[in-house]
């Protein structure tokens, strides 16, 4: 594993413009390095600190910057 300063701000906008948002859920990536395995749903207070590290993932990885 690579370990890298890269960060990436993640907001609400971005995670409804990609889909990944519906009623009080965030899709989570179950892959961030293959999206076609899909989301896994969950309200931000069952969220835990892996769940944003994927999504962050899979922004930088969609980036371009990963």
């Amino acid at each position: 594993m690579l370990l890298t300063d890269t960060k990436i701000k993640v907001t609400h906008q971005m995670m409804g413009e990609n889909n990944m948002t519906r009623g009080n859920q965030y899709g989570i990536p179950v892959d961030p390095k293959n999206p076609s395995k899909g989301l896994k749903w969950l309200s931000i207070m069952e969220m835990e600190d892996e769940d944003f590290d994927l999504i962050e993932e899979y922004f930088l990885i969609k980036s371009g910057a990963s």
